[in-house]
């Protein structure tokens, strides 16, 4: 391989613009391989972004180095065949309030978005035979609970319950809201 000095490379890179000018006219023909953005990835906020310029009339192409679109927000095969586990889906509710989803403003069921609301909302087995579940009705953990209050189970429902809390009083202050004010909010 030849060895180029500094000045020899800024020269070369000086250059190569001339030597790419005949075929510029060819680049500014409008085609089907021609897109207006290219979006790196193709998780959900790509995926999202992607799909509202689109909308507004964006020609774009989305890259993903993976498989499988979706990023995190998906349900994969990660650890033994045939058990399917959440990719961080779980901590994907607080999109339905969006008001992307809220109005639907992308038609996403039509592509297959599909909500599932499952009760438990998971389940997580401990060595010592004791095990945490996760409930929609807060009175179930309670009654799942264990006494040590150390233990993961009792710290991962006291961290439940105060979450359901903060959920719970962030929905009454937003109810109390009027209309422009939620709508000043959403933007």
């Amino acid at each position: 391989m030849k060895k180029i000095s500094r000045r020899g490379f800024v020269k070369a890179a000086a250059l190569a613009p001339l030597a790419a000018a005949p075929f510029a006219k060819a680049a500014q023909t409008p085609g089907k391989d021609r897109f207006d953005i290219v979006v790196a990835g193709g998780g959900h906020n790509s995926l999202i972004t992607a799909a509202y310029l689109g909308k507004a009339g964006y020609r774009c192409l989305v890259l993903e180095g993976r498989p499988k679109l979706g990023g995190g927000v998906k349900t994969a095969q990660l650890t033994l065949r045939g058990f399917h586990e959440d990719v961080c889906s779980s901590a994907h509710p607080f999109l339905q309030d969006n008001p992307m989803i809220r109005n639907n403003e992308l038609q996403l069921a039509d592509y297959g978005l599909e909500y599932i609301d499952p009760d438990p909302i998971f389940h997580v087995p401990f060595l010592d035979g004791t095990y945490l579940t996760q409930w929609r009705d807060v009175a179930l953990h309670r009654e799942d609970s264990v006494d040590d209050h150390q233990h993961p189970a009792a710290v991962a429902l006291g961290a439940i319950e105060h979450l359901l809390e903060l959920v719970e009083t962030v929905m009454t202050e937003r109810a109390q809201l009027g209309p422009r004010q939620q709508a000043a909010v959403e933007d």
